[in-house]
């Protein structure tokens, strides 16, 4: 049996998420990986186990108790650079350095965030215990932040329930959903969208990520225009598709 977990989030400025490239300057990245979505919903669990904190990250520990993380962008988005000071010591000669680099950062006035987790059930209760919905449900509503310590967010609503699952012959879909490319036709997509290379969470552990598997995502989102949009794709076999009141969701898995 699976459970979804929707979550919708209010920025309150924005969002400072790095790509770490192998210069000194910092791009952002456009879009919110499930890899972050999932360590902010298992950030409040952190805060209160303690076994968590000294063993694992809370993160990795709930990791494969999910089926599909995905994401729509309400939201007017707008990427900017910021020149910033870094200061570091060199052990060897004793001398302090500066420079500056260029960080990036990802502004919004105003929109939401949607997130939806569709959890195993099973695989919950055995991570978590028998309380694991409440649990989960929660550390939804006490999510304070996306990623970096910056990136602040407002809870505006949770919800929970059982999933239903589409069974569709010809498996067309319309949704605004983020997904990955492996799990659709890629000569089906039809509508505005953007694409994203992320960490396949499905396989690479949570903050591991030199070695990881990446994966290209698709996002319903018309950058231009700063809105969000929807796609049509036809969804391969082997590939679950949900249907969470009236939202359209292509699984992970």
């Amino acid at each position: 049996m699976l459970t979804y977990i929707k979550v919708r989030l209010k920025p309150h400025w924005g969002f400072m998420l790095n790509m770490f490239t192998f210069t000194k300057s910092r791009p952002s990245l456009r879009i919110i990986p499930p890899t972050t979505l999932i360590g902010a919903l298992a950030y409040p669990l952190n805060l209160n186990d303690s076994e968590m904190i000294e063993n694992f990250s809370s993160a990795e520990k709930i990791r494969d108790m999910f089926v599909s993380v995905n994401q729509a962008l309400s939201l007017p988005l707008t990427e900017h650079n910021d020149l910033s000071r870094i200061v570091w010591y060199r052990e060897r000669e004793k001398t302090l350095k500066t420079d500056a680099v260029a960080i990036g950062k990802l502004y919004s006035a105003c929109g939401f965030l949607t997130n939806i987790f569709i959890v195993d059930n099973f695989r919950a209760e055995k991570i978590l215990g028998k309380d694991w919905l409440k649990d989960l449900v929660s550390s939804a509503w006490s999510i304070t932040r996306v990623g970096s310590k910056e990136s602040i967010v407002s809870v505006e609503d949770v919800e929970y329930g059982p999933t239903s699952e589409i069974d569709s012959q010809n498996r067309v879909v319309t949704t605004r959903f983020y997904f990955p490319i492996d799990a659709v036709e890629s000569d089906s997509i039809t509508g505005n969208y953007i694409t994203a290379t992320v960490v396949d969470w499905r396989c690479t552990k949570i903050g591991d990520y030199k070695l990881g598997k990446r994966v290209p995502i698709i996002v319903p989102y018309d950058w231009i225009g700063k809105k969000e949009t929807k796609v049509q794709v036809k969804v391969k076999e082997g590939y679950k598709v949900f249907n969470i009141r009236g939202d359209i969701i292509v699984s992970w898995k």
